[in-house]
């Protein structure tokens, strides 16, 4: 059975980064088998698709931080309820995501 997993998408991330900062070289003693497999399923370089994961993950991070922040502010206005008209401004801010 196949769990996709947040951490492994990170540890992937890493290892891809590690190569990417290593000048496109593995480094000693460190495990790249992963990222050896993504690349080879995908008919790409090992460098070719630690750019690809290194670019995707920065994404992934990017939307992440942007909605947890539109979270944060809509969870903050929630909390400061006081009136209908509190609520149909919420409503209205959420439509608008």
């Amino acid at each position: 059975d196949y769990i996709g997993n947040d951490e492994v998408l990170r540890h992937k991330a890493m290892l891809a980064q590690s190569i990417i900062e290593n000048g496109g070289k593995r480094r000693n003693n460190i495990d790249y088998s992963i990222l050896e497999n993504y690349a080879e399923a995908r008919g790409l370089s090992l460098e070719t698709a630690c750019a690809l994961l290194v670019d995707s993950f920065a994404l992934c991070r990017e939307r992440l931080m942007k909605t947890e922040r539109m979270k944060d502010l809509v969870m903050a206005r929630i909390d400061a309820v006081t009136t209908m008209n509190d609520i149909d401004e919420i409503e209205k801010m959420i439509a608008a995501i």
